[in-house]
């Protein structure tokens, strides 16, 4: 076998004969090793949970430390930095014999709309709900909104309301709160409920 290198300090040891890491290291394995405090979410995290069935070339890991982007084999492993109080909501896998830090489907969604302000993420979000609400734990969703911004809580209660499933813990945190929020930069249809900007196309 040989040695591959990943970045400084971390190398990969390939088969010679099959051009595959002696260890089939997963992806998640391998952005986990990138970046110590992170755990892999949005599509990867979503397709490892039977919930997403497309996967590009791109695996986004959460983490508190630093934004940054490595290249690897066709694959872009990109770190995208939270505050410290998102850096929750994820859980420890096997995954290839190793452990994997990953989000919950749940957070992975919040991920989804916490970090990507594109009309195509929110309704991603929409589908997945849409689609496979009963594979999801809808209190541990509103948990997980409760802990991140309004803006968030907002978005979340909004699809929850579109889909006629509960959100009644999220009203009443954001009933309060007189600021507006946005879906997309191009949302123009306002929700007076939730006091949010939205896209009717997301929900379309």
């Amino acid at each position: 076998g040989w040695l591959r290198r990943v970045k400084r300090g971390l190398y990969l040891v390939i088969d010679s004969l099959t051009s595959r890491s002696r260890n089939d290291l997963s992806l998640g394995t391998i952005a986990n090793a990138l970046m110590e405090d992170s755990y892999v979410s949005l599509t990867y995290a979503l397709n490892d949970y039977h919930l997403f069935d497309q996967f590009g070339k791109t695996v986004v890991s959460i983490t508190p430390r630093a934004n940054a982007r490595y290249r690897f084999d066709g694959i872009t492993f990109q770190f995208s930095k939270v505050k410290k109080e998102m850096y929750f909501g994820f859980t420890e896998k096997l995954e290839g014999g190793k452990t994997i830090r990953i989000a919950h489907a749940e957070k992975a969604l919040i991920d989804f709309l916490y970090l990507d302000k594109r009309f195509r993420s929110a309704s991603l979000v929409f589908e997945i709900l849409r689609d496979h609400s009963h594979d999801l734990d809808l209190n541990m969703l509103q948990d997980f909104a409760l802990r991140t911004g309004i803006t968030v809580q907002r978005k979340i209660g909004f699809l929850l309301d579109a889909l006629h499933l509960d959100s009644t813990r999220l009203a009443s945190s954001v009933k309060k709160n007189r600021s507006v929020s946005r879906f997309t930069r191009d949302s123009r249809s306002f929700n007076s409920k939730w006091r949010i900007y939205y896209d009717d196309r997301i929900i379309g």
